[in-house]
């Protein structure tokens, strides 16, 4: 079936896709993240949102200088930091393709192949939620630190067992390599309360609310920094975060007990995730 699809659909990725993120003091590293989105969605018609959160003065420059090299890309510039989630919910205001993306400065899109994967998946299974694997790389030395992105199996979930797979951590999308819907995202958007969760919750709602897909293949790296605008999460408070979260899903009509909440830390605990 997909072959056929990948026949008929080759010509006509005319379904603008969105890429929207939040850039702090990163724009160097930006050019590597056009670059990727030009040769992986070459077919596509695409824009580019970016929201600089009140960058240095130097590095305003390199986004103007980009911004005039790039027809696709726009970059909204904030009069003062407001932080990673109020951006990515301007961005998501600001988007109008029918299928989008997240990206962070540090993201770097890799394969040809997947944008037809995910556009199979939106329009044959009418998903809402696509997700597939990251390689996790440090700066410095491009040493392979991990990946993340997994599910139980390939293609359409079955949302029959996604509170047990998110419970045991059977299926978990990577934050670098998840496409959505763009009318479901502007539905939902980022919570700011739950801070550096916020797109683990969301991402986690997609699989136990709404049809989704999981291609098994990386489809992006990303690099790892300490100084990284994108890499806050504090393992101290991942917990008290994770409990916000929990309330936040009963909000959103998913009624997860007392017992799948202990049983979720404790196999977060051991997968690392709140040391």
């Amino acid at each position: 079936m997909f072959k056929k699809y990948q026949i008929i659909h080759k010509r006509k990725m005319q379904n603008q896709i969105s890429f929207f993120g939040a850039i702090r003091n990163d724009w160097h590293h930006v050019s590597k993240l056009l670059e990727s989105i030009y040769s992986v969605f070459w077919c596509a018609s695409k824009e580019i949102v970016l929201i600089d959160d009140f960058s240095n003065s130097e590095q305003k420059e390199l986004a103007h200088s980009l911004l005039l090299q790039n027809k696709n890309l726009t970059i909204i510039f904030n009069r003062s930091h407001q932080g990673i989630v109020p951006c990515l919910n301007l961005g998501i205001g600001k988007i109008s393709g029918k299928l989008c993306l997240p990206v962070a400065a540090d993201t770097h899109f890799v394969g040809r192949i997947f944008p037809l994967v995910m556009q199979y998946a939106f329009d044959w299974h009418r998903v809402d939620f696509f997700f597939a694997k990251t390689i996790h790389l440090e700066q410095d030395t491009m040493k392979k630190t991990g990946i993340t992105g997994w599910a139980v199996k390939k293609g359409i979930q079955c949302r029959n067992s996604a509170v047990d797979n998110f419970i045991s951590g059977k299926s978990r999308p990577s934050g670098s390599s998840v496409a959505f819907r763009t009318e479901t995202l502007k539905k939902y958007r980022y919570d700011q309360k739950l801070g550096p969760l916020s797109d683990f919750y969301l991402n986690n709602l997609m699989l136990l609310k709404h049809k989704s897909y999981y291609y098994n293949k990386v489809i992006s790296e990303t690099y790892e920094r300490k100084n990284s605008y994108s890499n806050i999460l504090a393992k101290e408070k991942a917990l008290s975060l994770m409990n916000a979260a929990f309330i936040k899903y009963a909000s959103d009509d998913i009624y997860l007990s007392e017992k799948q909440r202990i049983q979720f830390n404790e196999n977060e605990k051991k997968s690392g995730m709140m040391r």
